[in-house]
């Protein structure tokens, strides 16, 4: 069943591309925050995540 599979050299070259593109977005983001001052990183950690009051939805029915 397999062996009616072709595989293209743009499919491969492709898939290569975005797992590149893709580790060094990872990359970029880990030497970010590993270069971050410890200020700057005390601040994000206490951020809150949600507001501390409920807002109803604006279209309710």
């Amino acid at each position: 069943m397999f062996d009616r599979l072709t595989f293209e050299d743009w499919s491969a070259i492709l898939t290569a591309v975005a797992f590149i593109l893709c580790f060094a977005a990872f990359l970029y983001f880990v030497w970010r925050a590993l270069r971050m001052s410890k200020r700057h990183r005390d601040h994000m950690s206490n951020l809150p995540l949600e507001s501390e009051r409920k807002q109803p939805p604006e279209n309710e029915q």
